[in-house]
C-alpha cells in the first residue's frame, strides 16, 4: 500500500531559520510579537534530524519480521505557537500474517521538542 504524505494541519509553520552575523555568531533579535513565529528553544539534545528515517521489524514469540514501523522525522516547526517535531510513523503487517492480521497504518505526531508530550496526532 502506497504511503501517503499528508498536508501540514493548520497552525504549523517551519522554524525559522537562525540568522547570521558576518563574525559566524547567531545575530540579536527581540521577540516577534506573534508567538506562533517565535525561534525553537534550545535543542534538548534529541539526536534527531530532519529527513532522517528509522525502520523496525516487530517480532512475536516464535515469529520473526511480523509487521514493520517505519518512523520519519519530516522536521520541526511552531505548531500553535510551541516548537515542535513532526514524526510520521507507518505500520504494515508482512506476508504471510496479513491473512490473519492486515495492517497498513500510518499516523502524524507533532511532539513537543522541549517535552516530548504530542500536541496533536493524525491517523490516516
Amino acid at each position: 500500500m502506497p504511503e501517503v504524505v499528508s498536508p501540514e494541519p493548520p497552525g504549523f509553520r517551519d522554524a525559522p531559520r537562525p540568522e547570521k552575523s558576518a563574525s559566524g555568531l547567531a545575530a540579536n533579535s527581540t521577540l516577534p510579537a506573534d508567538p506562533r513565529m517565535a525561534a525553537p528553544p534550545a535543542d534538548t539534545g534529541v539526536p534527531l534530524r530532519a529527513g532522517e528515517v528509522l525502520e523496525y521489524s516487530a517480532n512475536v514469540s516464535e515469529l520473526n519480521n511480523v509487521a514493520s514501523l517505519r518512523l520519519q522525522v519530516a522536521g520541526r516547526g511552531n505548531f500553535l505557537g510551541k516548537s515542535t517535531w513532526h514524526l510520521q510513523a507507518f505500520a504494515h503487517t508482512q506476508n504471510p500474517l496479513r491473512m490473519v492480521f492486515e495492517l497498513d497504518d500510518q499516523f502524524d505526531s507533532y511532539s513537543d521538542a522541549a517535552t516530548w508530550r504530542v500536541c496533536s496526532m493524525r491517523c490516516t
